[in-house]
């Protein structure tokens, strides 16, 4: 998500793009001066998304879709460039123990927030796990980005076995693993 001169572009999961005007956003959790500030010069990728920070602007797009936005002084800009070449095919990674039932076997770092429910109640991530949230957690949890990274430790609690670390925020929430998919 990114805010400019009283718009808002948004990159869906799906890689579709929509340009709005930033006060119908501010209802659905956008905190404008909120959001991370990506420095002149850097890019950084994030799931499907990879946005690039010069002076003259920033380009954001989809890595699934090749949409995406310029935003500059001059307001923001949808394109839809050339198609590239797909990657070359790579071996599948391998098989994971099953992500179902109370235990996860993905803790640490490198994960980032897919998707947060508007009451801060689940948190989607990356890898498609899904997390219960501490009702204590919610006030918190409810303004998490979908971009935030996450790291996932063991917690005390064992109504709520795990901790979500948001290093973006700075903040952590119990939480419970219930399930992927």
């Amino acid at each position: 998500m990114t805010f400019n001169n009283g718009k808002l572009a948004e990159i869906s999961q799906s890689g579709e793009l929509s340009i709005l005007d930033a006060s119908g956003a501010l209802g659905s959790g956008f905190r404008p001066g909120g959001t991370p500030v990506l420095p002149y010069g850097s890019t950084r990728t994030l799931s499907k998304f990879v946005c690039s920070s010069e002076s003259t602007g920033m380009t954001c797009k989809s890595r699934t879709t090749n949409l995406g936005f310029t935003i500059d002084g001059d307001g923001i800009t949808a394109y839809s460039p050339q198609p590239v070449n797909p990657p070359a095919p790579q071996a599948a990674p391998p098989p994971t123990p099953d992500q179902s039932g109370d235990v996860y076997y993905d803790t640490g770092s490198g994960h980032w927030i897919d998707d947060v429910s508007d009451d801060g109640s689940v948190i989607t991530l990356e890898d498609g796990s899904h997390w219960l949230i501490s009702p204590l957690d919610q006030v918190d949890t409810q303004i998490w980005l979908a971009v935030d990274e996450i790291t996932v430790v063991d917690g005390d609690d064992p109504s709520y076995p795990y901790k979500l670390v948001n290093t973006d925020e700075g903040e952590t929430a119990e939480a419970q693993f219930i399930g992927t998919g």
